[in-house]
């Protein structure tokens, strides 16, 4: 579960849109699995299926931080990561 404070984030708000509008649309077994979101107050919290190994984030380390610091994302592109690259990929759909 992650839980997310938006009065000391209060900028995460449409990051937590994003987020939730994604998981919504993966149904893949080798991604974690979303089972919704609540508000209470000034917390909001995004029910994930439990993943013993952490963020995959903070196993990457730095570098990527790095990369993505240096990428304008627009809402038509997402991170792909392939054999220690990463791609930015068009989200669009035929």
């Amino acid at each position: 579960m992650k839980v997310i404070d938006l009065e000391k984030h209060p900028d995460a708000r449409t990051s937590i849109r994003k987020e939730v509008c994604i998981h919504r649309m993966l149904t893949d077994p080798h991604i974690v699995r979303y089972y919704g979101q609540r508000r209470e107050g000034n917390v909001e919290y995004i029910f994930l299926e439990y993943a013993a190994g952490g963020e995959l984030f903070d196993r990457i380390g730095e570098h990527l931080h790095s990369v993505l610091q240096n990428w304008h994302l627009t809402g038509d592109s997402q991170i792909l990561l392939v054999n220690g690259d990463v791609t930015r990929m068009p989200l669009h759909r035929s």
